[in-house]
């Protein structure tokens, strides 16, 4: 079962399992041994309760995100297998603006990511899918295309990905809140997340950015979640920032975000 996404007082929802969650504890095997364990962050208020709730998404093999015969090595040196790739939309999505604390994006067909005083961050929920059947979880990528190409010059700029606290309301999440009224605001404006549990570099002519998010993903699966959420921020405060547009499950359906999931058939 997901926590509250209300609860306070406790720890950060079962993603924040202790000790590690090991391989045999899920509903499937993970490889590459322990899952981990997700520590909250300083952006965490003493342990904010709950987890990322997604439903409602859509799931396919293969298609946009990758083919579904490639030959990949499992995650912590298992023996490679062609994996089988599962794709995910999300059941919802929004960016919130530092600048607009107020303000909900969650119709918007881009979503932006700015690092800096006026920080902009994207916010995604996902239905976890049914593993196929006997299958061993190989990896997890979270794939953004982007809207427009930022001004990058000869630099790479590398974007975080961490697991969010608390549930959001497309319609309703804004900087200060995650839904509507007083009584749910977020801990720490700019939304309730936990530490980096994933990254994705972008050079000069990318059109696509990919963050992995393979540790992430198996924990969730260990801990039989339906869902999760997850935020993508620039950490980086250059003096000249960049400004990062993705397209929106609202903007260009075909451009829209994935979660990539790959699986070893048994």
């Amino acid at each position: 079962m997901l926590p509250d996404a209300e609860a306070s007082g406790g720890v950060a929802g079962e993603l924040l399992a202790g000790g590690g969650v090991g391989a045999s504890s899920g509903a499937m095997p993970l490889l590459g041994g322990n899952a981990g364990e997700l520590s909250a962050s300083g952006n965490d208020a003493g342990g904010v309760a709950g987890s990322g709730v997604a439903t409602g998404g859509q799931s396919g093999v293969a298609g946009a995100a990758g083919a579904a015969g490639e030959l990949q090595a499992g995650a912590g040196g298992a023996a490679a297998c062609e994996t089988i790739h599962v794709l995910v939309n999300p059941s919802a999505d929004s960016w919130i603006d530092a600048a607009e604390p107020q303000i909900n994006h969650g119709a918007d067909a881009q979503l932006f990511v700015l690092g800096g005083a006026s920080e902009q961050r994207a916010l995604f929920a996902f239905a976890l899918p049914v593993p196929p059947a006997g299958s061993v979880f190989a990896g997890a990528t979270l794939v953004l295309t982007l809207a427009q190409a930022p001004n990058l010059g000869a630099l790479a700029r590398v974007l975080n990905a961490h697991p969010l606290l608390l549930a959001f309301n497309e319609g309703r999440v804004s900087w200060l809140n995650y839904g509507n009224g007083a009584s749910k605001m977020w801990a720490n404006a700019g939304a309730d997340f936990a530490a980096v549990f994933g990254r994705g570099r972008l050079r000069a002519g990318d059109s696509v950015l990919r963050l992995e998010v393979n540790l992430l993903v198996a924990q969730a699966y260990a801990k039989q979640l339906a869902g999760l959420g997850l935020l993508v921020r620039d950490p980086q405060t250059a003096s000249v920032p960049v400004s990062f547009a993705f397209v929106s499950r609202e903007g260009a359906a075909a451009a829209g975000p994935v979660l990539d999931l790959e699986f070893c058939p048994p």
